[in-house]
């Protein structure tokens, strides 16, 4: 998700945009859906996954 990211400006819009689609595929990878009402946070350290506005931060 992150290639190219360095040749375009980075606003808030696009972080928010990244992170709904991250959490999507967290989601798809542990087979939950948003009805199961499980918190990002849970499925974040379940994967071990750092948050990709961090990611694109560093970039």
């Amino acid at each position: 998700m992150l290639y190219g990211s360095k040749c375009w400006e980075v606003n808030c819009v696009h972080e928010q945009k990244m992170g709904v689609a991250e959490m999507r595929m967290l989601r798809w990878m542990c087979g939950q859906t948003r009805l199961d009402k499980i918190r990002n946070e849970y499925i974040r350290d379940k994967t071990g996954v750092a948050p990709i506005a961090e990611k694109m931060r560093e970039a």
